[in-house]
């Protein structure tokens, strides 16, 4: 067997060779894997043979390339090459299109593995983790299993972590990230605070069927305390923003999930077993102005398994937070030394739910957590059905993403605020909407995330915005608070083929009298041609006009790098508007009018990142609307809601 696994390898390297395809890069030590790095180029692929390898390799400053990234991996996956002692095994700086797979690492004492952008925030993306093993980091203190700063597009996947200081995977200031199918197990004699932790600006980061068994004090960590120089973007006005946990498993800790400084995130379909304090925790670590207060939780479809007698306090709320912006729905509730304790006081009325009854879990103490009672059917770990590209990245959804380059930034033209196309919409939109099949004051969002965070429109919920009584007067502003999310039609990381996928169910559900829409920016990211996306984006306007509803289309915002692409996308959404006699909100001229050329870049837009910066965003001041990103699109957006209300109602 022995020989003819050494003729495998020399039958792959001929048929590599016939291809046209550099061999993979044979290794044996670290030494061997630096050598190997620094000559890399795209494509390449360096495999370490099995064995015991020297800590500290540092590597940095290469790229790979779509397609193409570099890859280092284990020769053989069940016998991987193992990183032993030190202060850390690998670290990598500046690197984009990277794969790390098949790997060990163990015994470190600061971290196990370290990727990081080098203090230049966008030099750092695309990075694959994958079947890598991390143990005995620490033991104590904030010494992490796997530490990354200011990532952004990258994956961690099935991944095994066992036994850390401080936390498993600690992310920050990343950005649209996925972490997939790891498991997370705390050690005897290791503190293990968190299992992860998404910090200091990280946005767009989904956790999804990932195992915690009694893995640390918090199993999730939304949010955290940041020191400022580690921010990304340097201003971020939360810890975290837009981050999804869902199909997981939580079996011990103090506490499945804590919010902790979040502007937005969702808890669902995860199964909770016998936590040892909290349900969840709702707490506020930065106290500054600048900071958002603790808001915009979800916690949804989930299967809570609890003793009652541990419960003093179900949610730890501290002070600073909104936690009355936070949304229970549709849990299931079981006290098992108590089944009629079962339903427990929570910061906000829990919208449905199920209480008392077993969902008499298979073998939770053996990692198994199939609920086999039928009135568990649909909640929990088990229950998730994925949709296509809902949330994080997925390995074939990772594109090239342009690098914003400063030195490179050329001005664009100043533009002038375009009218909504004209106003010979609202004849149409009278029209549309005498149909009467609308119910009144509904509102659809329809969007990716920069529709989706709860910066946008949803702060109507608990505050009046000045100047839009009719507005006000007739939207009811709780749904707009509520309506957030894949089952809504507004995610992260969604174009406008998932929004016309899913118009309909939402059309049905909602009966809107107007539908905001935004796609665009992922479509740009992601190659769609801008014939398919008019093409999808008038799907969407399609659908909605037959059901009634007025919508009302959006310009994307300006991205650096991107002007032609971002041009021509602007182009078919105004061309859809124009055709269709539909209201047109031009945030993209919104942000022109205020910060021409590129100043917009760190003030209406974060820095390097196409998301509108935050803060109070429901002022309406000349000078609010030049600085915060979410302010400028709610009044450009509510503009046009009080004119279609007043002019076609």
């Amino acid at each position: 067997m022995i020989r003819s696994n050494f003729a495998m390898v020399a039958i792959a390297a001929s048929v590599t060779a016939a291809l046209g395809q550099a061999a993979p890069v044979a290794v044996r030590d670290s030494d061997g894997l630096r050598a190997a790095f620094n000559a890399a180029t795209p494509g390449t692929v360096i495999r370490l043979a099995q064995g015991t390898y020297q800590p500290s390799v540092f590597l940095s400053g290469k790229s790979g390339g779509p397609g193409k990234p570099i890859v280092i991996e284990g020769a053989d996956p069940a016998n991987p090459p193992v990183f032993t002692g030190g202060n850390e095994a690998l670290h990598l700086t500046s690197c984009t299109h990277i794969v790390l797979r098949n790997l060990a690492i163990r015994g470190q004492k600061q971290n196990g593995l370290n990727i990081d952008d080098g203090s230049q925030p966008g030099s750092t993306h695309h990075v694959v983790i994958e079947n890598v093993r991390v143990e005995d980091i620490g033991p104590q203190g904030n010494h992490d299993a796997i530490k990354l700063s200011g990532l952004d597009d990258f994956e961690v996947r099935d991944c095994t972590l066992h036994g850390w200081g401080g936390q498993g995977i600690d992310m920050v200031g990343c950005h649209r990230g996925l972490i997939e199918g790891c498991s997370f197990t705390g050690k005897q004699g290791f503190s293990g605070d968190t299992g992860i932790t998404t910090k200091g600006g990280s946005r767009e980061v989904t956790v999804r069927r990932c195992a915690f068994d009694r893995a640390a004090d918090r199993g999730v960590n939304v949010g955290g305390s940041t020191g400022d120089p580690f921010y990304r973007p340097l201003d971020a006005p939360y810890e975290a923003a837009a981050i999804t946990v869902e199909g997981c498993t939580f079996h011990g800790g103090e506490a499945p999930i804590a919010f902790v400084g979040v502007d937005g995130a969702v808890f669902r379909y995860n199964t909770v077993y016998d936590p040892g304090k909290w349900i969840c925790r709702i707490l506020q670590e930065r106290s500054e102005p600048r900071f958002t207060p603790s808001s915009n939780g979800l916690l949804e479809r989930n299967i809570f398994v609890f003793k009652a007698a541990r419960m003093s306090e179900v949610v730890n709320v501290g002070p600073g937070t909104k936690s009355e912006t936070f949304i229970f729905k549709d849990n299931l509730w079981f006290a098992m030394d108590n089944p009629a304790a079962s339903k427990l006081r929570l910061p906000t009325a829990e919208q449905g739910g199920v209480h008392g009854v077993d969902p008499k879990l298979e073998a939770p103490d053996k990692g198994s957590f199939e609920p086999l009672a039928p009135e568990a059917a649909g909640f929990g770990a088990t229950a998730l059905k994925t949709p296509a590209n809902a949330g994080g990245q997925g390995s074939v959804r990772l594109k090239q993403r342009k690098v914003a380059d400063p030195a490179a930034k050329k001005p664009l033209p100043e533009a002038k605020v375009a009218p909504p196309a004209g106003r010979d919409w609202v004849a149409a939109m009278k029209a549309v909407h005498a149909k009467g099949t609308a119910r009144k004051g509904s509102v659809s969002q329809i969007g990716d995330s920069i529709t989706y965070t709860k910066a946008f429109l949803a702060p109507m919920a608990w505050e009046k915005p000045a100047g839009f009584d009719a507005v006000a007067a007739r939207i009811d502003a709780k749904l707009l608070n509520e309506r957030k999310g894949p089952p809504h039609a507004n995610y992260s990381g969604w174009v406008a083929q998932q929004g016309l996928d899913a118009i309909g169910a939402v059309l049905a559900a909602e009966q809107p009298e107007i539908a905001v829409v935004m796609y665009g920016t992922n479509d740009v990211r992601k190659g769609v041609t801008p014939a398919d996306y008019r093409r999808q984006l008038d799907g969407i306007v399609a659908a909605c006009l037959e059901a009634g509803c007025v919508p009302i289309v959006s310009t994307i915002p300006p991205m650096l790098n991107m002007d032609d692409r971002v041009a021509e996308f602007n182009a078919a959404v105004r061309t859809v508007a124009a055709d269709r006699k539909i209201p047109l909100v031009d945030f993209h001229g919104e942000i022109l009018a205020r910060q021409p050329g590129t100043d917009w870049d760190g003030t209406l837009l974060g820095k390097g990142d196409v998301h509108p910066t935050g803060g109070k965003n429901l002022d309406f001041s000349a000078d609010n609307l030049r600085v915060c990103g979410y302010a400028l699109r709610n009044h450009a957006t509510l503009k046009v809601m009080q004119e279609v209300i007043e002019k076609c109602f």
